[in-house]
């Protein structure tokens, strides 16, 4: 009897401890997308960006806007711009399970994310989500992730 209750007490302090684990790369899915699949050099082109909670989990997220910042890549796989820039730190947001969430739809609903390529080619955007979790025990995660290619076509 004592085995069973000692077995079931140690199952429970196992079960307790790893219900507050820190979510993995994984968990996470960052997707880039453009209003228009095509545009014209020099043209305005709509930058969609969402960061996706796989897990069964919701988690507070620590992020600067944009969250997801984006790269325009030519077909010799050269990035078009020099620096990407930051200008909001210290935003958060409860990050529900299943959760697709795109910051500038809450925290910027008005604004658009734009960019304008001045060569015509195929190019490929790619999006780097960075951002951290703090859990209730003290340990803190930092999450730097990358999405798939996106491939948009800029016509003359």
């Amino acid at each position: 009897m004592y085995r069973w209750i000692f077995s079931f007490i140690l199952l429970s302090i196992l079960v307790a401890c790893n219900s507050d684990k820190l979510p993995t790369n994984d968990d996470f899915v960052v997707k880039v997308r453009t209003v228009n699949k095509t545009a014209k050099v020099n043209e305005e082109i709509e930058i969609i960006t969402e960061l996706i909670n796989k897990s069964n989990k919701t988690f507070l997220i620590k992020h600067s806007n944009p969250l997801v910042t984006v790269q325009a890549y030519d077909k010799n796989d050269k990035p078009l711009y020099e620096y990407l820039v930051v200008d909001d730190v210290g935003l958060s947001h409860k990050f529900k399970s299943k959760e697709t969430y795109n910051p500038n739809e809450e925290w910027k609903p008005n604004e658009k994310r734009i960019i304008k390529i001045d060569k015509p080619g195929r190019y490929e955007l790619i999006g780097n989500a960075s951002f951290l979790i703090d859990q209730s025990n003290g340990e803190r995660q930092e999450y730097s992730l990358k999405s798939q290619p996106y491939e948009i076509l800029i016509e003359e």
